[in-house]
């Protein structure tokens, strides 16, 4: 009879031990980061807590892995040796093994867990967290965590595999702006907007600046005999103006341009500041931003 009881404990550990696995392997892709990041930051420790982790994703779900796989054998192992209790032919507890701990383990262990953690992600995964991190540190201590890290990023050179989630602060917040969208605390045209202005760290100067040939320029004599006709050429507020080697020497407004009569000096802006092509957009920016500029020209190394 003890040796009953001890299969029906383990049985049940092994069950129990699936279903909070498998809905924290959920939990993790469902939690609102927003909410989490709020959380955390009023000070919530279960929150602060599950934010660091979740920081290192591909470490938490090694973790969650190698336990759910621990907990599924634990279960088996139990019921198998419950069968074997009231069976006497090993070949009928193999049969029995396998029809009662597949619907067991599916169902009990797998399906209603996910579902409920899908739904409660944002309480549960917070109540779960000690356990989480508990489990985490122990698999690591005893190296498990480390091997299976080792192993997946074998497999990915092998493989030539992308190396996971990009560890960036940009990714990172990308990440929260589309699954802030995906629960509804951001409409489709912010997360438009969040997504331009993230990916202006990926833009250069000449995937953004207007082609050269669609560009209207001058020279300072066509200013000298009719300013006025200039600036009619253009929808633009500035022209550049080019030197006799037809590089640009100067900037020219065309409200100064309209107001006509004034000498080529009064009118030329000659600080004129130059990026090359693969200047990154940001970077323009911020200089021209730095230096009260409202135009920059971007130039290659043959100054064209």
């Amino acid at each position: 009879m003890t040796g009953l009881v001890l299969s029906i404990v383990i049985a049940t550990i092994g069950v129990v031990g699936s279903a909070i696995f498998s809905g924290l392997e959920t939990g993790l892709y469902v939690v609102d980061r927003v909410r989490l990041a709020v959380r955390a930051g009023r000070g919530v420790r279960n929150a602060s807590a599950l934010e660091a982790e979740i920081e290192r994703p591909e470490r938490l779900l090694s973790a969650l892995l190698i336990a759910n796989n621990a907990a599924n054998f634990a279960g088996s192992l139990g019921v198998a040796a419950i069968l074997s209790t009231f069976v006497v032919s090993d070949w009928w507890v193999v049969v029995l093994n396998t029809i009662v701990v597949v619907p067991l383990l599916f169902i009990f262990g797998e399906t209603i867990p996910k579902d409920l953690f899908r739904t409660r992600a944002d309480q549960w995964m917070l109540a779960f967290t000690p356990t989480l991190v508990f489990i985490r540190r122990v698999l690591t201590i005893v190296g498990l965590v480390p091997l299976l890290g080792i192993v997946a990023k074998i497999v990915q050179s092998l493989i030539r595999s992308p190396q996971g989630i990009d560890p960036t602060a940009r990714a990172r917040v990308s990440r929260l702006f589309r699954e802030s969208a995906e629960s509804g605390a951001l409409t489709e045209e912010q997360l438009d907007l969040a997504d331009r202005v993230m990916s202006l760290r990926r833009l250069t100067v000449a995937g953004e600046m207007t082609p050269w040939r669609q560009v209207v320029t001058a020279t300072e004599s066509d200013i000298q005999r009719d300013a006025s006709r200039l600036a009619r050429r253009t929808r633009r507020s500035r022209l550049p103006v080019l030197g006799p080697d037809g590089r640009v020497v100067g900037i020219a407004a065309v409200q100064e341009l309209l107001l006509g009569g004034r000498p080529v000096e009064d009118v030329l802006d000659r600080a004129v500041i130059r990026f090359s092509p693969e200047t990154p957009a940001m970077t323009a920016l911020e200089l021209l931003r730095v230096d009260r500029r409202p135009i920059g020209i971007g130039e290659g190394t043959d100054r064209r």
